[in-house]
């Protein structure tokens, strides 16, 4: 689990990513979690708002479902 603490610090991927702290934590806990087979993070949010959930889409290449 990597965590960079500096707003410069980049992920190395493509992902789009909303409203992570400045550390992206939530985003490196994300990839941790996702990190079992050939999956791909393409978007994920954070925001949290009243009726508005946090959620992320991903490519999932071994189950290509």
């Amino acid at each position: 689990l990597r965590c960079g603490c500096l707003p410069c610090v980049k992920h190395e991927d493509e992902a789009i990513i909303v409203e992570d702290n400045c550390c992206q934590c939530n985003y490196a806990a994300l990839r941790r979690m996702v990190d079992i087979g050939e999956i791909d993070i393409i978007y994920a949010t954070f925001h949290v708002d009243v009726g508005e959930t946090p959620f992320f889409v991903a490519l999932d290449y071994t189950k290509k479902k």
